[in-house]
């Protein structure tokens, strides 16, 4: 998972360890990230596909929704 600052994702993704959370308007940080997220080993990158399960299921992105709607 990739996320930016702001999104309120960064409560749930730990930099570097289960998604990145990058600056606000960094498109080359966030395109690197994307490239290293496609280099993983496919344990790492499994992993990842895991932990973007489980906070779907958990209601993340409903709150991180909310929290968008909010800050407009």
């Amino acid at each position: 998972m990739i996320s930016t600052e702001v999104s309120g994702a960064d409560d749930f993704i730990r930099d570097g360890v289960n998604g990145f959370v990058v600056r606000t308007r960094d498109p080359e940080l966030y395109a690197e990230k994307m490239l290293a997220v496609l280099d993983l080993p496919g344990a790492e990158r499994c992993s990842r596909d895991l932990a973007l399960k489980k906070y779907s299921e958990n209601g993340m992105w409903i709150t991180l929704r909310e929290r968008l709607l909010k800050w407009k």
